[in-house]
């Protein structure tokens, strides 16, 4: 077997603020005010890059559309914002002017604008901001905004990203739902990317992040290079019974190049969907999309917590046929509590293996579920890896013989190889989720097994408030160099494999 690299986005984003609520006159443009009753349009019309339109805070304007720059041209509130790399919250509503879309976009189109500190709202049954293919939308940053549609309205997205170098960071996304369709905070299947998606509050009632899910417009188009890092991700519970369609957290239809890092993933249950929280699952949706694909996806230090269940990971297509296939998948370091949470056809179970995914790496997780840790159909998966975790014994279905096991706990299991079983959580961790004698060090690299619990916690540290995040790790957490034995159907090692 090999142990394929599992490629990061060739591109993260450089959304460093080049100009602050704090700067009253920028050094190469003018600041064009407008107060609400003016003509807010004209004024991004005849903005050039350096030039600020800076809007009252407290003030009503109807949507925008934002015209094509050849450089970066600036959208804002004159009122006070937190500072930049905070996430704008319920308190910094008074320093936000506002684009009312009424019964369309508040938002749409344009290259090179940085929009900031402004709430955008619509009762639209569609996109609240719209980057639409058809406006070429490219370099547009959303930077502290509040974006929500109403309490009891539908609406299918928070924003739509079908563009290029697309980045939405430090917003809040609130009130997306539907009652007959599915409803994204942020989606695209139109869009190259890159894309950055960091330290915002995401709710939604279908797929709060959802790449794919239509035929993109492009032949060949895979939204490629996402950065999806420092979020809250989570839907209301008091959503549940209300009517509105329920899906899932986070779904990956096509995409490639992706690293979901340091987020709180939060409360999936079984409605329109089973309540996975986080799904993998190629889709060639309309049939005119036979490249669509799932490739190099890294899901680390996040924390996963009441749910259904963990992750469906789709190997081809089993509806509408061909897709490319699921492969190279990274899962590590990550905390998973309460799976099982909410009742279900699938509650409990921590990973579907289905129809045939290839090269998945799971290693370094500490998993808190009730039913097996893997159910496995349809198609073999091929190149699975399971490394150095902590979870409960169980498989339903049968993993592929040559599945490489190595310094696990397992929670009922019995020993075989260098996995360990445990009779309980408790007898391998305490209240706080750290590994606890005489199950420390026991890893293959001479670690714990399981997430690194301490790391996990500076990582997340700031998701729920929404502060400043630290500085993202540019690697997975170093280790030695160690060796996976390989098992036979028997339990018997029939040889090892080097893994980093």
């Amino acid at each position: 077997m090999v142990i394929a690299s599992v490629e990061l986005p060739r591109v993260l984003l450089d959304t460093t603020v080049l100009l602050d609520a704090s700067v009253s006159v920028p050094p190469t443009g003018r600041v064009l005010s407008v107060a609400p009753g003016q003509d807010a349009q004209g004024a991004v019309n005849q903005a050039q890059p350096g030039d600020v339109v800076e809007l009252q805070a407290g003030g009503v304007y109807p949507g925008l559309i934002l015209p094509h720059r050849p450089g970066w041209t600036y959208l804002r509130s004159s009122g006070p914002l937190p500072p930049a790399g905070s996430r704008v919250t319920s308190h910094d509503m008074l320093g936000l002017a506002t684009l009312d879309g009424g019964g369309g976009a508040a938002l749409r189109g344009g290259s090179f604008w940085r929009v900031m500190g402004l709430e955008l709202r619509s009762t639209t049954p569609w996109a609240i901001v719209d980057f639409h293919t058809g406006d070429a939308v490219d370099h547009v940053t959303l930077d502290r905004c509040w974006i929500h549609g109403t309490p009891t309205g539908d609406v299918t997205q928070g924003v739509r990203l079908d563009g290029t170098w697309i980045a939405v960071v430090d917003c809040s996304i609130t009130d997306i739902h539907h009652r007959t369709n599915d409803a994204q905070a942020l989606g695209t299947y139109d869009g190259w990317g890159p894309f950055k998606i960091v330290n915002c509050y995401l709710e939604a009632s279908g797929e709060n992040i959802m790449f794919g899910g239509w035929d993109p417009s492009i032949p060949g188009l895979i939204p490629s290079d996402i950065e999806i890092r420092g979020n809250y991700i989570r839907k209301p519970l008091s959503w549940q019974g209300a009517g509105w369609v329920v899906k899932n957290l986070l779904e990956f239809k096509n995409a490639r190049r992706v690293l979901v890092e340091g987020n709180i993933l939060e409360n999936s249950w079984e409605a329109q969907q089973q309540g996975w929280a986080v799904l993998l699952t190629p889709r060639n949706q309309n049939g005119a999309s036979p490249w669509s694909t799932v490739e190099d996806v890294t899901f680390r230090r996040n924390w996963v917590r009441q749910v259904v269940g963990g992750f469906q990971v789709m190997g081809l297509d089993n509806i509408r046929q061909p897709s490319g296939r699921t492969s190279r998948v990274l899962v590590t370091h990550n905390l998973f509590t309460g799976i099982g949470a909410f009742p279900g056809v699938m509650a409990g179970k921590w990973m579907w293996l289905q129809n045939g995914p290839a090269q998945v790496t799971i290693d370094h997780n500490t998993i808190r579920h009730t039913g097996p840790m893997f159910a496995v159909s349809e198609a073999v998966p091929s190149g699975i890896v399971v490394t150095n975790n902590v979870a409960r014994a169980g498989v339903e279905g049968t993993m592929p013989a040559d599945t490489m096991w190595g310094g696990n706990v397992f929670v009922g299991g019995t020993p075989f190889g260098t996995n360990l079983p445990a009779a309980t959580y408790d007898a391998v961790l305490d209240a706080s989720n750290h590994v606890i004698p005489p199950f420390t060090g026991m890893a293959l690299d001479a670690t714990d097994p399981g997430a690194d619990i301490d790391a996990l916690t500076a990582a997340l540290a700031t998701v729920v408030s929404g502060a400043p995040l630290p500085p993202p790790p540019s690697a997975a957490p170093a280790g030695p160099r160690y060796t996976v034995q390989v098992l036979d159907a028997t339990g018997k090692v029939v040889g090892t494999i080097p893994l980093v």
